[in-house]
């Protein structure tokens, strides 16, 4: 994972050893090793209700890494109550004070990040991935990604695991159109996937899940799954569940539509996908964004089975309508 939108991005990747976290932070023209920081939970002095920690700290001669590696480490250990072992290695020639602020506060943003990922890999871990339910979640570069985050957010709230996939464009429109970070969202997964990793484990039809969605979905990546262009691990899961017969599920959005879109979408359909454009209904009476966006995250719940209170289902006139 990464943090740091500006000219100064950090970088970490983390391990759970046991009930202890390992975690390696780096950045820059020159990633290394340069500071190690061992830090444990502790009661906090000021008030023993709290849990702080205590670092001890090891620095490689003519490296300032360990100011940083302390940080982190301790902010770790006490918001997990877990040993906590970081490791930071980061290199920027003539670096100015501001230079320095910003990296300090990427790293920070990203041991929040982490802590929020580890406790979510606490509460789901991966030795039981095929002993739930998995859903590969593909967010790409077409506008409306509140409705892959919110599909994201809703799955939270089911037994059902997510296998996250955003591409580089979708990072880009998540920055641009919600106030999320592309750090916050990744947190809401429990699995995520680099775009060029196709040797991930949903790359193989081996992997058991109940399907795949791709909300939103944009022309680029309709047109790339309809005629099976597996350039990146997106179209390759996709391709995997149209070959291996399950359901996919995608949230074309685009609009004014010309004979090429619908020649894909046909194309897809025939294969045994299922379109599903972000078109809002009205029955269920709302009164929000948000109450349009979980519509079409309820639809795809219910091409899913997945159970949900998104919005409220139409019964008839005679019934009063929606329940």
């Amino acid at each position: 994972m990464s943090s740091g939108e500006g000219q100064y991005p950090i970088h970490a990747a983390a391990l759970l050893i046991g009930e202890d976290l390992l975690v390696a932070m780096w950045g820059g023209t020159h990633p290394h090793i340069g500071a190690v920081s061992l830090a444990q939970p502790r009661p906090s002095i000021a008030d023993p209700e709290r849990t702080s920690a205590t670092a001890s700290v090891l620095t490689r001669l003519g490296h300032k890494d360990d100011e940083v590696a302390k940080m982190v480490s301790e902010r770790l250990a006490a918001s997990l109550a877990k040993n906590v072992v970081v490791t930071v290695g980061i290199h920027w020639n003539h670096l100015d004070q501001e230079g320095i602020e910003e990296i300090v506060a990427n790293c920070r943003e990203l041991a929040e990040t982490l802590s929020a990922r580890v406790k979510s890999e606490i509460r789901n871990p991966k030795s039981e991935i095929g002993n739930r339910k998995s859903l590969v979640v593909g967010i790409s570069g077409a506008s409306g990604a509140i409705y892959g985050i919110r599909l994201l957010q809703a799955l939270r709230e089911t037994e059902v695991e997510s296998h996250l996939i955003v591409t580089e464009a979708a990072k880009r429109i998540i920055r641009l159109e919600t106030p999320f970070t592309v750090e916050q969202v990744e947190a809401l997964a429990d699995h995520v996937y680099a775009n060029d990793d196709l040797s991930a484990a949903i790359s193989s039809g081996s992997f058991p899940t109940l399907g795949m969605v791709v909300i939103p979905c944009s022309v680029k990546s309709l047109s790339a799954i309809a005629n099976s262009y597996s350039a990146n691990l997106l179209v390759r899961a996709a391709d995997v569940t149209l070959k291996e017969r399950r359901p996919l599920v995608v949230v074309v959005r685009e609009t004014p539509l010309h004979r090429g879109h619908l020649e894909s979408m046909l194309r897809l359909t025939d294969m045994g996908a299922v379109i599903l454009p972000p078109v809002p209904a009205f029955y269920h009476s709302p009164r929000t964004i948000e109450d349009l966006v979980d519509h079409t995250v309820g639809k795809v719940f219910d091409l899913f089975g997945i159970e949900h209170a998104l919005f409220t289902c139409w019964k008839g006139i005679d019934n009063g309508g929606k329940t």
